[in-house]
Order: structure tokens, then C-alpha cells, then sequence
């Protein structure tokens, strides 16, 4: 479940926090899980594969968390550029 904390904030400010706070990134994951799994799903038509995938994307995204610019597009258009890498 999401903190209520991070609730007011956009997804960019959320992916900056994460690199102190990692709550920040869980309140982060929560916004784009489901989403990010369905595109998945579409993808491939396998449930464990896209899971997997799901998985592989968001530890590339915390791993990389402090390299996301605001200024150079959406948080969510960068999470789904590392989905189509690993895609």
C-alpha cells in the first residue's frame, strides 16, 4: 500500500526520492505495477514470463533511479523505455 506521504507527488518526484528513501520507490512500483505487467502480458502471453519481466524492469529502474531527468520526459515514459529494452 502506498504512504499517504507519497501520494501528492508525481512519479518523477517519487523516482528522485527513491535514491534516499526506497519507500519512495515501492510507493513508485505500486503506481505502475499492474500496467507495467499487462503490457507484458500483451507482449509475450505468458504470465511467468511477464512477470519476470516485470520484475527485471523495476530493479533496472532502482538501480538507475538517480540517472531519470524530469526535464527530459515523464517518469513513466522512461520506466516503459527500460521495458522495451528488456522486451
Amino acid at each position: 500500500m502506498t504512504p499517504t506521504r507519497y501520494s501528492t507527488l508525481s512519479d518523477g518526484q517519487l523516482l528522485e526520492l527513491s535514491v534516499e528513501y526506497p519507500d519512495a520507490f515501492g510507493a513508485f512500483y505500486d503506481r505502475f505495477e499492474e500496467e507495467l505487467l499487462a503490457f507484458f502480458m500483451r507482449a509475450m502471453r505468458r504470465a511467468v514470463l511477464a512477470s519476470d519481466l516485470t520484475g527485471e524492469v523495476f530493479a533496472a529502474a532502482l538501480s538507475s533511479a538517480g540517472l531519470f531527468r524530469a526535464e527530459l520526459g515523464s517518469a513513466r515514459g522512461w520506466l516503459f523505455g527500460i521495458a522495451r529494452h528488456e522486451l
